[in-house]
């Protein structure tokens, strides 16, 4: 088995750039009807929230491929096999739910949500077609690859308050401090585009870490422990 997250991972980043239109504030009076003065008032009867999700996708277990297959794909030198394989891809999309009220020739503008997802896709275990499924070599191959996806799992938990504190630490527009604008849909927009030039830089560390991280299941300490608990390969 071996893995080398670096060239193996797919990285999926599909961003979604949603968001819900616009809440007018009911009973206010339309643009054209109060003074255009920008100025804008704190809105404490509304919330503002920031919402980060890691979501693991099922793995799937991939047996089509030989031990000769996998060997090619991973680029193995000769005399060295590659019995197992694990592959994912990373998915990142971002959601902004904004508000604005009429003000002057314009409205205040804030945001009531951030969310930010980040997905652990299509994640795939491949073991050697050689090996009998539920035999001895294929249960050691899958031990080994569901260890991957354990480290996967703890690194996003320990990532998770960092991508919180930064989406709280950013300067955008919430209820108590609403901002100006003229259009609030190229507003909506704009502040889409700097959600993402935040959080990109660090889902970048993120996958530098997860790749330190992993690397390390591929000790050859490990790799030996993983060929003991059979007696062939």
């Amino acid at each position: 088995m071996a893995r080398r997250p670096a060239r193996r991972f797919t990285t999926a980043r599909g961003l979604v750039l949603t968001a819900a239109a616009w809440l007018l504030a009911a009973g206010l009076l339309a643009p054209s009807q109060v003074d255009a003065a920008p100025l804008c008032f704190s809105q404490p009867t509304r919330s503002h929230a920031i919402e980060v999700t890691l979501t693991f996708e099922e793995a799937k277990i991939d047996r089509s491929l030989s031990k000769a297959d996998l060997t090619a794909r991973m680029g193995q030198g000769a005399g060295r096999q590659v019995h197992g394989l694990h592959s994912h891809g990373l998915g990142l999309s971002y959601r902004i739910q904004p508000a604005a009220m009429p003000k002057g020739e314009g409205y205040c503008f804030w945001l009531e949500s951030v969310e930010l997802e980040i997905t652990y896709a299509a994640p795939t275990i491949f073991v050697a077609s050689e090996h009998r499924p539920n035999g001895c070599n294929d249960q050691a191959i899958r031990q080994h690859e569901a260890e991957h996806e354990r480290v996967a799992r703890n690194t996003f938990d320990y990532y998770r308050p960092r991508f919180a504190d930064l989406l709280a630490r950013a300067r955008l527009p919430h209820p108590s401090a609403p901002v100006w604008t003229e259009d609030p849909q190229a507003k909506t927009e704009e502040l889409l585009a700097e959600v993402q030039a935040l959080v990109e830089p660090e889902v970048e560390k993120l996958r530098s870490l997860m790749n330190e991280r992993q690397a390390r299941v591929d000790s050859p300490t490990n790799y030996r422990l993983t060929l003991q608990r059979c007696p062939s390969w």
